[in-house]
């Protein structure tokens, strides 16, 4: 078969830059697509939807290639152990009971959503740093918020936040398609220094009693069934990594596309605003999933083990679903996008994730009433 007859070619630069067209040649001609890479490419918003609201397709098999990949590097004398101790409980990798365990315990001690003050502060305080003539968006602001929130919700030094950054910056690449073993050198550093820091952060209790992190441990110290100390870290770190790309992609595509747009500052239009920016390019394109037995999916058997890889992108982009699919229009109200998933895999940060693009992207447009292309 040759090269340009291949359908997932998720590696193309020009794929890589726009994989919506990818996305729409799969949805027309195999929407259920064997790839040359022996996994299944799920692209109809149906299918995909269905394949995260049934359990039998499991987590994890990120999760799991990383674990395989670590202990083939570890017989090849290279130490990348730590990735695989920092992402162990990330609850998007996890399957029934741990995941039930984990996320209901941080869901009884995650109970205040009353933070858009904080976030706010937070926004015009890396707003007032900025170079007002030239500024990257993404970098100088739309990666720094989430991190800065995360300090402060966490309740750790919030002077931290910018290393931290850093670090989630370096994390986060374990979870692209393919990766170099430069990208594991990357992540292992970041991993080791991240299970140090919020190591030592629980044992010297280096936390302000009002945030998250004093309240899920003192939760973990009464609970009947209490987390490890690897299990709190490796949940430290998910916390402040989960809502860094997600947040930081959407401030950068909102910026992009509102500037373009006439856009009415109402509350209702910017929270129709935000849902069709998350459907029309949302910040995770693609999950994966692993089938615990045969299934079927349009007829065609997806064999036990076999891995899924579901499109977020093009099912949000489904013709079948969403009139005019390829046109963000800002005032769209039947949006039902996957941009967060579905199923017990949904994510528990949504509300926090839309709260903060919004208020980063009212304050953005406020200060900034318009923006060159320089500024990208």
């Amino acid at each position: 078969m040759s090269s340009d007859s291949l359908l997932w070619k998720p590696w193309d630069e020009v794929n890589f830059a726009d994989p919506y067209p990818m996305y729409k040649k799969l949805q027309q001609n195999d929407p259920v697509h064997l790839s040359q890479t022996k996994e299944w490419i799920i692209t109809r918003y149906e299918d995909v939807k269905l394949i995260l609201k049934d359990n039998r397709y499991q987590a994890g098999n990120r999760l799991e290639w990383i674990k395989r990949g670590v202990e083939y590097l570890n017989t090849h004398e290279m130490d990348f152990q730590a990735i695989a101790q920092a992402m162990s409980h990330f609850i998007l990798f996890l399957n029934p009971p741990q995941h039930t365990r984990v996320r209901k315990f941080i869901q009884s001690v995650w109970v205040n959503h009353d933070i858009e003050n904080l976030i706010r502060t937070g926004a015009n305080e890396l707003i007032a740093k900025l170079d007002k003539e030239k500024f990257n968006v993404v970098k100088d602001f739309g990666q720094a918020l989430p991190a800065l929130t995360m300090t402060n919700i966490l309740g750790i030094n919030s002077a931290d936040h910018r290393y931290l950054k850093d670090l989630a910056l370096n994390l986060i690449k374990a979870l692209d398609l393919y990766i170099t073993v430069k990208d594991l050198v990357l992540i292992h550093r970041a991993s080791k220094e991240f299970i140090e820091y919020f190591r030592i952060t629980l044992r010297e209790k280096k936390m302000h009693e009002e945030g998250l992190l004093f309240k899920i441990f003192a939760a973990n110290e009464k609970s009947q069934e209490p987390l490890s100390e690897e299990e709190l870290i490796s949940i430290c770190i998910f916390l402040f990594t989960a809502g860094e790309e997600t947040t930081s992609g959407l401030i950068g595509v909102g910026v992009y596309h509102l500037t373009k747009s006439s856009f009415p500052h109402a509350p209702q239009a910017w929270e129709l605003a935000i849902d069709e920016l998350l459907r029309f390019n949302p910040p995770v394109q693609l999950l994966g999933r692993i089938a615990s037995e045969d299934l079927s999916v349009r007829g065609k058997i997806i064999s036990k083990g076999s891995t899924v890889t579901l499109c977020l992108g093009g099912a949000n982009r489904d013709p079948e679903i969403f009139d005019n699919p390829d046109e963000l229009i800002l005032n769209r109200t039947q949006n039902r996008h996957l941009a967060f998933g579905s199923g017990i895999h949904f994510c528990l940060g949504d509300w926090l994730g839309k709260l903060q693009s919004r208020i980063a992207l009212e304050e953005l447009l406020l200060n900034f009433s318009r923006f060159a292309s320089s500024y990208y």
